[in-house]
């Protein structure tokens, strides 16, 4: 509701907030690389920043 009154009602407004989603019924092509947003570190489990490479708190190299 806030986001429709921040933008006079416009319902477009929401769309901004769509994010790509990929459907779980589908067979996923093994070959292809699919974006993933990587949240959490996967050694230590802290939380990271958007397009860090690697761990601040680990070192850990996020590419890998």
């Amino acid at each position: 509701k806030k986001k429709l009154m921040d933008n006079n009602w416009d319902m477009n407004a929401l769309k901004t907030m769509i994010s790509l989603r990929i459907d779980i019924d589908k067979k996923l092509d093994l070959n292809k690389e699919y974006p993933v947003k990587l949240n959490y570190c996967p050694k230590c489990r802290r939380k990271l920043k958007n397009k860090e490479k690697e761990c601040p708190y680990c070192g850990i190299d996020i590419k890998d």
